[in-house]
């Protein structure tokens, strides 16, 4: 299994808009989230405005869950892995591949 730096899964986030990111949560449940730190994918009512602290980790990665609507942070040691979807243009349709990074 490949170990992610939080610089490493910083660029993914950046350079992807939604990721699928697996993995363990210190209880040693096995959690998956769509994560993404697109603002045009963020709600307004849910987009960081800058008043708030925030404490900076690399532990720790906070990202925003597409699928739950909300705010998780993950510890950079528990991803087993990441899905990247990419958007392949064929003759009929649009068709999502996914690139797995181990």
């Amino acid at each position: 299994m490949k170990k992610y730096t939080y610089t490493e899964i910083k660029d993914i986030l950046k350079e992807n808009s939604v990721v699928t990111v697996f993995f363990t949560k210190v209880n040693g449940e096995s959690r998956v989230l769509q994560a993404t730190l697109s603002l045009d994918l963020i709600p307004e009512e849910h987009r960081p405005t800058g008043n708030t602290p925030r404490i900076q980790s690399e532990d720790a990665i906070c990202v925003y869950d597409v699928e739950n609507e909300g705010w998780r942070a993950f510890r950079v040691e528990g991803i087993t892995h990441i899905e990247i979807p990419a958007l392949v243009e064929s003759e009929s349709e649009s068709e999502t591949q996914v690139e797995f990074i181990d």
